[in-house]
């Protein structure tokens, strides 16, 4: 009986890891000169990671990187956002999709945003950027 069990968590885990987005050996840029906290940055980074290993089946983030410079959006297809974080990442597809090739590198950028000071930061769009 023991041996069943085995087998079957060893199957579990195997087929929980394959296919999936690999996010965690992802190089992390912050170059912050006080745009948005550090707590709301983490928070953001946090979610593009989950959100990447949901949607980006069989690819591996290679780069994350916030810049001060490319902050400051406060309004997205004629929506007004208390405040809007922007963040550019870079992947590589480790398989063929409809949409990616494999081996190939993407660059994306991911806008999360606000709706009032106190809300969530929710993803409002990405894409390559």
């Amino acid at each position: 009986m023991k041996i069943k069990i085995w087998i079957i968590i060893s199957l579990m885990v195997i087929f929980l890891t394959t296919g999936c987005s690999k996010v965690n050996s992802a190089k992390i840029t912050i170059n912050n000169e006080g745009t948005h906290s550090n707590k709301d940055i983490d928070k953001v980074i946090s979610k593009l990671k989950n959100e990447f290993k949901y949607y980006f089946n069989d690819c591996e983030m290679l780069s994350i990187d916030y810049d001060s410079d490319k902050q400051g959006i406060k309004e997205w297809n004629n929506t007004k956002y208390y405040d809007i974080l922007t963040i550019d990442f870079d992947f590589i597809a480790k398989k063929n999709t409809q949409v990616l090739s494999k081996d190939n590198t993407y660059g994306y950028t991911a806008y999360y945003g606000k709706k009032s000071e106190n809300s969530s930061w929710q993803r409002i769009d990405w894409g390559q950027g």
